[in-house]
């Protein structure tokens, strides 16, 4: 993340994404978003390393 001032605040940052992966991928196997769906606006950053 290149917006973060510390490296707790990094560390919060990786916290959050890696939550947000994990309902991504529990969305994905309860089939209520599509396998192939990549498009969520603010929230692209999710996807990204």
């Amino acid at each position: 993340c290149d917006f973060a001032h510390s490296e707790e605040e990094l560390q919060e940052w990786h916290k959050r994404r890696d939550f947000l992966r994990r309902m991504l991928n529990k969305a994905r196997a309860d089939m209520l978003i599509s396998p192939t769906d990549n498009n969520f606006g603010n929230y692209n950053f999710v996807l990204q390393d």
